[in-house]
């Protein structure tokens, strides 16, 4: 029995891409595939969070040239029911699709994919599986080894955050912005972005919903998140 054949429906998906004639000529033509049902598209982040809590889809496709589609990546699998998210058309590297894992995707597709590929990657995510050619899991675990040696290091850089930091990491660990983090710690948006700039620095990654994935904060950092000031 071929893959997707026992589902009684198609599997139903948002499209997240920020060029909306590119966004809305991908979603016709993927919409036309009978095991798929195109619910919505998006291209920010409360786009996209707006239609998941109205249209409980299957599957969030988000393109990675998105801006922030890593951050929108981590912070969707954050709300109260999360769907399954899948990076699309990203680089044929292990760099890359780790950092998507990282970020929290169940899947990815590579740009160079068909749509029946791309269909049967939905498939496989839908199922709790992923499609991945043998060379690249042999890549994905090399990869996996070097990132846990970094990752020691990361452990060893969040200790010595900063009380503050660990408070504005607790608080973009919940999604929130550095406006809503100002607000939140009664400080500026701007000494936000520089406590932000200081904490990716010392856990050694390169956006907010990377040093949200790494965060291992204890839970009296964000519930006493206001009681101090600077």
């Amino acid at each position: 029995m071929a893959l997707g054949t026992s589902r009684r429906r198609p599997i139903t998906m948002v499209l997240v891409a920020r060029v909306r004639l590119y966004r809305e000529s991908l979603a016709s033509m993927i919409g036309c595939h009978p095991g798929v049902r195109m619910a919505a598209t998006a291209e920010t982040q409360a786009e996209v969070e707006a239609a998941v809590e109205e249209l409980r889809p299957d599957v969030v496709v988000i393109d990675m040239a998105t801006s922030g589609a890593l951050d929108m990546t981590s912070l969707l699998r954050r709300l109260p029911q999360p769907p399954r998210v899948v990076a699309f058309a990203v680089d044929e590297s292990v760099s890359a699709i780790l950092d998507c894992a990282e970020a929290g995707a169940h899947g990815f597709v590579t740009a160079t994919a068909t749509l029946d590929e791309f269909v049967e990657a939905l498939e496989r995510v839908v199922a709790g599986e992923l499609l991945c050619t043998p060379r690249v899991v042999a890549e994905l675990f090399r990869g996996l080894g070097d990132r846990a040696g970094r990752r020691n290091g990361r452990s060893t850089a969040a200790a010595a955050l900063t009380h503050r930091e660990q408070q504005v990491l607790g608080l973009l660990t919940r999604g929130l912005s550095n406006k809503e983090i100002g607000a939140s710690l009664n400080i500026a948006e701007a000494t936000v972005k520089h406590h932000v700039h200081n904490l990716l620095e010392k856990l050694q990654v390169g956006s907010r919903g990377q040093a949200a994935a790494c965060a291992t904060l204890p839970a009296s950092s964000v519930r006493h998140a206001g009681a101090l000031h600077d």
